[in-house]
């Protein structure tokens, strides 16, 4: 799974360095909002799975630091939309249940 991950990012990316954009160290929102929907068809990932990936980021605690998450990607949308902008440390259960919900019904409040 993570290799798969990879080589869409890197795929993504190389189609956007065609197009003139300049290659990025973070993803925003958007861009991962579009790789997204050009991957639909591709089985997508479970609760488990992203909880886990949550806590290798967090050195396996069951918290992760907002600016530990924030250094690594673009998630200041992400936490403004699911009105957690103002927390200092996110459980990473309840973060991956958060976004997953969000993902599979956008109209659904936080």
């Amino acid at each position: 799974p993570d290799q798969e991950l990879s080589a869409m990012l890197q795929e993504h990316a190389k189609q956007r360095s065609k197009r003139g954009a300049a290659t990025e160290e973070k993803w925003v929102f958007k861009q991962l909002l579009d790789l997204l929907e050009k991957n639909r068809s591709r089985e997508n990932t479970t609760l488990k799975r992203l909880q886990t990936a949550l806590r290798i980021l967090a050195k396996n605690r069951s918290k992760i630091a907002k600016d530990k998450l924030l250094e690594i990607s673009d998630a200041e949308l992400v936490l403004q939309e699911l009105k957690l902008e103002s927390k200092t440390r996110l459980d990473c259960d309840n973060l991956a249940e958060k976004i997953l919900a969000r993902v599979y019904d956008p109209s659904c409040p936080s």
